[in-house]
């Protein structure tokens, strides 16, 4: 992939586990880091839940490759958030394409 198409950062957050101070924890998303990618959009659609419309859309991510990345994270990009559903890492491991949906309310 041309570095030109690389042209949208996102945030890599992952849920974290943070002391409470009172012997509990509490869970929220840290970011772990920013990287540029290339973000297509590969379908829309449309369906009822809870008697509101949602919107669910479909992306693909192309970014270089990150070992430590899981389907656990998710990527914000112009506030949206991106669920990673599927990494696929291309043959000689310098990049990576992630399938992600983004639900919207």
């Amino acid at each position: 992939m041309r570095i030109g198409r690389r042209r949208h950062p996102l945030e890599l957050q992952k849920l974290t586990r943070v002391s409470d101070g009172m012997g509990g924890w509490q869970e929220g998303w840290s970011t772990i880091a920013t990287e540029w990618a290339a973000v297509d959009s590969v379908s829309g659609d449309e369906y009822f839940s809870a008697a509101q419309l949602q919107t669910l859309l479909s992306a693909k991510v192309t970014m270089p490759y990150r070992a430590d990345l899981t389907t656990e994270w998710r990527l914000i990009y112009h506030g949206k958030q991106y669920n990673v559903k599927a990494i696929l890492p291309n043959n000689d491991m310098s990049e990576m394409t992630l399938l992600c949906e983004v639900t919207k309310l």
